[in-house]
């Protein structure tokens, strides 16, 4: 009977860690080519360790996390998006816990674009970068979800 149970509930453990893999997919305006950079640099950051890597295919497999969290593979691919710009696709294992690692990646290739976009040095980039990153920058007074607002509100206030 201790058997069936167990075996019950490791049949379950391996069960809901496949059905935990996530699909994440977005679409940015700019072309392929570029995201595809931004997501190379974004990939050599301390957050992740290259598994493999193919240019020409536009694929890439990492690795987040480490001893003692775990490490949680993501897989990304780039395609042209239907009305033009490129669709990143990212696959990765969520936890139920504690790490989204899709949505994660797909954000910090979104800020390495608007980097390349406003330049990586300017002041509102590195307001908006920490902006994401810690939750609030002083003169922003918001959490994450306003960082973006305001960026577009002072990008207007400049123009």
């Amino acid at each position: 009977m201790t058997k069936s149970i167990l075996m019950l509930m490791f049949v379950a453990c391996v069960t809901a860690q496949s059905l935990a893999m996530k699909s994440r997919k977005q679409t940015f305006p700019q072309s392929c080519d570029v995201v595809w950079k931004a997501t190379v640099v974004v990939a050599k950051g301390d957050q992740y360790r290259i598994v493999s890597i193919s240019g020409e295919e536009q694929v890439i497999s990492l690795v987040a996390g480490g001893a003692f969290w775990g490490e949680r593979i993501l897989s990304l691919s780039l395609a042209a998006g239907p009305e033009g710009g490129c669709t990143v696709k990212v696959q990765s294992r969520f936890s139920g816990t504690a790490h989204s690692d899709g949505p994660d990646l797909l954000l910090r290739i979104h800020i390495r674009l608007l980097g390349e976009e406003l330049g990586t040095d300017s002041k509102t980039y590195q307001e908006f970068k920490a902006c994401v990153e810690h939750g609030s920058y002083p003169d922003w007074g918001g959490g994450k979800p306003k960082c973006e607002e305001l960026l577009l509100h002072k990008l207007k206030a400049k123009s």
